[in-house]
């Protein structure tokens, strides 16, 4: 029973999406959320020495956030966290492209669902 509970809790707290090549992995907690919701991506890149830099894009039908990280190729650190603090309600498609000197080498998409607080419409 308790791993029943533990298994659905994960569910709804995080989504973790991997590309075909495995260079690159998210983990977007929570998976739901009351708006104004703190979402936070964490991607895992494969270090190489061509990696660049790390582009996320949250957009639902109404609101748009993106950033862009750089990376020091196979320097730097492996995981990334960014956050994207307040964003209003709606179902958001999360983007995370990892670019290289060759341009996109991998991209991972999760979704986020983020509804009205009460009182909200």
């Amino acid at each position: 029973m308790k791993t029943g509970a533990a298994v659905f809790l994960f569910l709804v707290t995080s989504t973790v999406t991997f590309d075909a090549a495995s260079r690159l992995a998210i983990k977007v907690s929570p998976a739901m959320a009351l708006a104004p919701a703190f979402v936070r991506i964490q991607a895992t890149v494969q270090p190489d020495a061509g990696n660049r830099a790390l582009r996320v894009v949250a957009q639902s039908d109404n609101f748009y956030r993106s950033t862009e990280v750089q990376i020091e190729g196979d320097r730097g650190p492996s995981v990334r966290v960014i956050e994207f603090p307040g964003l209003p309600s709606g179902l958001y498609q999360v983007d995370v492209v990892l670019i290289g000197n060759d341009g996109e080498r991998a991209t991972a998409t999760a979704l986020v669902r983020v509804s009205p607080s009460p009182g909200q419409r």
